[in-house]
């Protein structure tokens, strides 16, 4: 069976004729509530689109919406391919139970991945995907503090 989350992401994406869609998504625990930064990448350029406290079932396209610079898009897919090996696999340590866990996904024509992760060890490369994020946008850095 094909994973509906999948689906949904990829839906999205085409809808909005995207090459590539990005979306991290930060929940923290006992709350119906998330932190979601969805970047739309298309031929036309790029658009992060902020949802601050909304519910995993709000739809991707909710939320304010800012044009991405082109030089912070490539700075950001830069710091993103460095951090290519926290694809391999999430990264939640069995002993944190109340931790902010983060899920990145990424979608193109061709594929979709997602990994999650609370609270990864500096110098890994789950953290230096979220760095990525952090360094890019504003948004993700204050949310993510």
């Amino acid at each position: 069976m094909t994973d509906p989350r999948a689906l949904n992401v990829q839906r999205f994406r085409e809808e909005q004729k995207a090459e590539r869609l990005w979306v991290l998504s930060a929940i923290a625990p006992f709350t119906v509530s998330q932190d979601r930064f969805v970047l739309i990448e298309t031929e036309q350029g790029a658009r992060l689109e902020i949802c601050a406290a909304c519910t995993p079932r709000t739809p991707l396209g909710q939320g304010q919406k800012r044009l991405i610079a082109p030089e912070t898009l490539a700075a950001f897919l830069r710091a993103v391919e460095a951090a290519d090996a926290a694809w391999d696999a999430d990264a939640i340590p069995a002993a944190i139970h109340d931790g902010v866990t983060i899920t990145v996904e990424c979608a193109s024509a061709g594929s979709y991945r997602r990994v999650r992760m609370v609270a990864p060890p500096a110098g890994t490369p789950h953290a230096a995907l979220l760095d990525a994020w952090r360094a890019s946008f504003e948004e993700v850095r204050k949310a993510l503090r």
